[in-house]
């Protein structure tokens, strides 16, 4: 019987430490090391190409918990089977940005252009803001490298999110982004880009204790302070329905 119960707890307790050891994001990509990922066409050749984010096969993590990467990478080759995204062997195009630590990627026209323009949000310091913070840098994709469009140190706010989103319908995506204010609530905002960089367009009056995008729904849906809400902008004010 004490041989039995001893070899429980070692079972049990191999079980503990392999579930440890698992990557707790669910993800439909084929490469388990992805974190984030966007499909678009980014050099404006006709054919989308897939930008992703890769932690190198080392999950690391923000305070928040968040998981960020490594490496930057780019694929021309890969598949939609089934829901899933199979990528090719490896990628066209690989970028380190280690010192980055970047979280996010997406793509949008922020600028009218016609191109899919790429934002990596990265968790740094910068020159004029000594401080970790998250960054929602801007860059374009050309002669086969990454080239700054935006590397604004920061929003109005720091911010736990961007989305890039038409929210206004004017054919140029809008950056929507949810802030924090110095009461510890957050706000929804909305900037568009203007000449050189973006600028606050429009600020919401609602204040939550916690906000979410829920990019699992069409349009633009939050989950604030528990209750599903969609974006709208409605006579230039943000209205939560």
């Amino acid at each position: 019987m004490g041989d039995c119960i001893i070899k429980t707890v070692i079972f049990i307790l191999m079980l503990f430490m392999l579930s440890s050891c698992k990557k707790t994001e669910s993800s439909n990509i084929s490469n388990k090391d992805i974190i984030s990922y966007s499909i678009g066409d980014i050099n404006l050749d006709g054919a989308d190409e897939l930008i992703a984010i890769n932690d190198g096969g080392e999950r690391k993590r923000l305070p928040s918990g968040e998981p960020y990467g490594k490496f930057i990478e780019i694929y021309r080759d890969f598949k939609l089977l089934d829901g899933k995204v199979v990528l090719g062997e490896k990628p066209d195009y690989s970028f380190d940005f280690t010192n980055m630590k970047p979280l996010k990627v997406q793509l949008g026209d922020v600028n009218g252009d016609k191109r899919a323009d790429i934002n990596i949000i990265m968790y740094k310091k910068v020159k004029f803001h000594n401080a970790l913070a998250k960054r929602p840098f801007f860059y374009n994709f050309d002669s086969q490298k990454l080239i700054p469009l935006w590397l604004g140190s920061r929003l109005s706010r720091p911010f736990d999110d961007i989305i890039l989103d038409d929210i206004d319908k004017d054919g140029i995506a809008e950056l929507i982004a949810i802030e924090e204010l110095e009461n510890k609530n957050r706000i929804l905002s909305v900037y568009k880009w203007e000449g050189f960089g973006f600028n606050l367009f429009i600020q919401g009056s609602e204040e939550f204790k916690k906000i979410n995008f829920d990019n699992n729904k069409d349009g633009i849906k939050i989950i604030a302070d528990g209750k599903e809400r969609e974006v709208k902008i409605v006579n230039k004010s943000i209205l939560l329905e």
